[in-house]
């Protein structure tokens, strides 16, 4: 099934054919602008050697992430959806985060930088082959982060743009 991946949560977007879980083709770009998310599609479009009509569902990032690029990312998802009437899916930030480690033993912390002191937070675990929710997405002071980080014993993978909280993990010798 090919599924069409947009992601405009954060300073970069991205967009992505996937066809049964392998990537066809991939786009990344910075600072785009939400009109101009269509030129993405196009790229990957072309650069897959497929039409649009091709396209049997679309995945796009719901948040937590910048209003402004969500908005964008989920107003072209739900366009193209109700254009090619194929489903769409919102998919967490976090997860779609996570989900490269994927192929890991152990948890997987995501935690991102949010407003006024505040992260956006969520614990998976991985077997190596199936990746597992433990929390939903959450959002708590800096401080409230790494106590929660503290609680999670055995290997911890680790995916963060927040300084104080690598620096943090760093200092936990169980931290991957």
């Amino acid at each position: 099934m090919k599924i069409l991946g947009i992601s405009t949560a954060g300073k970069f977007s991205d967009a992505a054919i996937t066809d049964e879980g392998r990537i066809l083709a991939e786009f990344f770009a910075e600072n785009i602008r939400s009109e101009n998310i269509v030129i993405l599609i196009e790229r990957i479009l072309d650069e897959s050697n497929l039409d649009i009509k091709d396209i049997e569902g679309i995945g796009a990032v719901s948040g937590p992430g910048s209003y402004s690029g969500l908005r964008g990312g989920l107003a072209a998802a739900k366009s193209f959806s109700q254009v090619l009437n194929v489903p769409v899916v919102g998919v967490s930030t976090l997860e779609t985060a996570a989900y490269n480690l994927a192929e890991v033993m152990g948890s997987i912390l995501v935690i991102m930088d949010a407003v006024k002191d505040e992260v956006n937070i969520a614990l998976f675990s991985s077997d190596s082959r199936k990746l597992e929710r433990i929390t939903a997405d959450l959002v708590m002071p800096l401080g409230k982060a790494v106590e929660f980080i503290n609680k999670i014993k055995g290997e911890l993978y680790l995916i963060s743009n927040v300084l104080e909280i690598r620096q943090s993990v760093s200092e936990n010798s169980e931290a991957v």
